[in-house]
């Protein structure tokens, strides 16, 4: 059935999606999907294998994924525990391969075994015939992938740190995750200070994705933790002076008129001035005072029951010396945004909650990973003798602190209400105490960064002796990627294909499927330019809509961790992405 070109553009949508479903055909890799189950994959010749994590599109109801290696008696688990063969079993990624008489050293050292050649830990293992992937990414029949920033040991590793942070920086900001600035270039050091023109349209959204999984993780599955809203400035507390790092609000009218003023002294303008300093609002450092505001008011609903815990995610502000003055007392204003738990429990389980939370971080930050060992944390303790914990993230420069664990005691509380220490207590079992604060506070802009320098890939073709020719790929976890879907039209009908992308358009952003409008490019650009340009942006999933979509239904949809194409019914699109997304936020 051809749809006429006279028909409406919900019309046509609506009958787009009543078409009878379309068995799929054999595309390049051997897909092959019935009417009832959707197969996303390849077939190089043995036996089908089911991958399981969802980063390999798998692990939905109705959805398979077969990998088949050309090696008879080869199957292979989930993508994170490697390939089984026999005669060699696989351990985790990083840890190589187990080969009876062989024993590993420390992972930071290759071992060489007939017919087994492991690099980096960094680098996935490879065995004559077998193509072993990274952690929660399959590899396909035509590539082969590489973590670009991983340096092999020995000569040259710093070099390769160098290129691929060059790499991934101009990809950032080639295509709008990082914003750069016309007037200088700009560093890696530059975003992690804060003192950059922001994120661009990409990176707001993963910073959004970042933060919704944060509060969905830290808010929504608690029953004993609650939003709460700080202004961006305070009032300074009655008698004490603001940090001398603190940001002050003054009037710039007011404070010219002052230094303007020929009839006061030098000694009368400082002691104008520091009147002043210590009368003005300040800029918040942080967002754990603004919790500490509303304790008692949070308490009462609670019941004064402990423990109880206070979220928030905001913007903070933090001074960044102007390099370009030579007098270090000039800074520019630094901005970040955090997201912060604050945890209130008595002293007697204070140890406990501060191990427990760090458990729980450590695991959620891994959690999105491709390579999970890359975030650590050490103890630590301050200049008061308060124990922590920071969890880092090794860049391909050094580590780098994303989040703070601290158990700040009681004194946060008293020295905030010093004349109600009796509102400050609350009931542990059938005892009233001035409880202990644990502040958990994460830099949200530095973990943007992060999941970035973990997600670039390269993917180097196996059909072409071409080195040269790789793939640069930003494979974020589904759950974080701005854009799961980029809507395309093939060749058809112009005015009806896009009135059917307009449709699947309004269908997708109703579920929460965030789309990429493909189809209202007008200037033609070719496959293998679009693919690299959707692979660097992040995008899950490339669906092409063509003249078969208004003949029977059928769609064509790329993926972007596999490179292989498969046909898909428009009527099953929609539960297919919804059902992929929920899997990957399960694991």
């Amino acid at each position: 059935m051809v749809v006429s070109c006279g028909c409406s553009g919900a019309r046509l949508w609506c009958r787009a999606r009543a078409a009878a479903p379309h068995r799929s055909r054999h595309l390049r890799g051997g897909h092959r999907a019935g009417a009832s189950e959707t197969h996303l994959g390849h077939k190089l010749g043995a036996s089908g294998v089911r991958a399981g994590s969802p980063g390999s599109i798998v692990g939905v109801p109705g959805v398979q994924v077969e990998h088949t290696v050309g090696v008879p008696g080869v199957q292979m688990g989930s993508p994170g525990f490697g390939v089984g063969v026999p005669g060699v079993q696989m351990g985790s990624p990083e840890f190589g391969v187990r080969v009876p008489g062989v024993q590993m050293g420390s992972p930071g050292f290759a071992v060489r075994v007939p017919g087994v050649q492991m690099g980096s830990p960094g680098f996935a293992v490879r065995v004559p015939g077998v193509q072993a992937a990274p952690p929660r990414f399959a590899v396909g029949p035509l590539v082969v992938q590489v973590r670009s920033y991983k340096g092999v040991p020995g000569n040259g590793a710093e070099e390769q740190h160098a290129e691929g942070s060059e790499m991934l920086l101009d990809i950032c900001q080639r295509r709008h995750f990082l914003r750069g600035d016309d007037q200088q270039v700009l560093a890696w050091d530059s975003y992690l200070r804060g003192c950059h023109p922001g994120f661009g349209p990409l990176g707001m959204e993963l910073r959004k994705n970042l933060a919704a999984q944060w509060w969905a993780s830290v808010v929504v599955s608690r029953e004993q933790v609650f939003a709460v809203d700080a202004l961006l400035h305070h009032a300074p507390r009655a008698g004490v002076l603001p940090a001398g790092e603190t940001f002050r609000l003054i009037q710039a009218g007011a404070l010219r008129e002052i230094t303007r003023n020929k009839e006061l002294s030098k000694e009368q303008i400082a002691a104008v001035l520091e009147n002043m300093l210590g009368t003005s609002g300040m800029l918040r450092g942080d967002l754990l005072h603004g919790a500490l505001e509303q304790y008692i008011n949070c308490l009462e609903l609670v019941n004064r029951r402990l423990p109880c815990g206070l979220a928030q995610v905001g913007v903070c502000f933090h001074p960044v010396l102007d390099t370009e003055y030579q007098n270090n007392s000039i800074a520019r204003i630094g901005e970040r945004t955090m997201s912060s738990l604050v945890w209130f429990s008595s002293a007697r389980t204070a140890g406990q909650w501060l191990d427990y939370w760090l458990r729980q971080r450590l695991q959620w930050w891994r959690k999105f990973a491709i390579g999970p060992s890359n975030f650590s944390s050490s103890e630590f303790q301050d200049k008061e003798g308060r124990k922590g914990s920071i969890l880092y993230y090794s860049f391909p420069w050094g580590k780098e602190s994303i989040e703070t664990l601290l158990n700040l005691g009681d004194n946060e509380l008293l020295q905030m209400y010093p004349e109600n220490t009796s509102k400050l207590q609350g009931r542990d079992g059938r005892k009233n105490v001035i409880p202990h604060v644990l502040s958990v506070s994460s830099n949200l802009d530095q973990g943007v960064l992060a999941y970035l320098c973990d997600s670039l890939q390269l993917a180097e073709s196996s059909l072409t002796k071409k080195r040269t020719l790789q793939r640069k790929v930003l494979k974020l976890h589904p759950c974080l990627t701005p854009i799961k879907v980029a809507l395309e039209m093939g060749r058809g009908p112009i005015t009806e294909l896009r009135q059917v992308c307009q449709g699947l358009f309004s269908e997708l952003i109703e579920n929460g499927i965030s789309v990429w409008p493909g189809y209202l490019e007008t200037l033609q650009t070719p496959l293998e330019h679009l693919y690299a340009k959707y692979d660097e942006m992040s995008i899950l999933f490339t669906v092409f809509i063509s003249d078969a979509t208004l003949e029977s239904g059928v769609i064509q949809l790329r993926s972007r961790d596999t490179t292989m194409k498969e046909m898909m019914h428009i009527s099953r699109l929609k539960d297919f992405l919804t059902k992929y997304i929920t899997a990957a936020k399960n694991v």
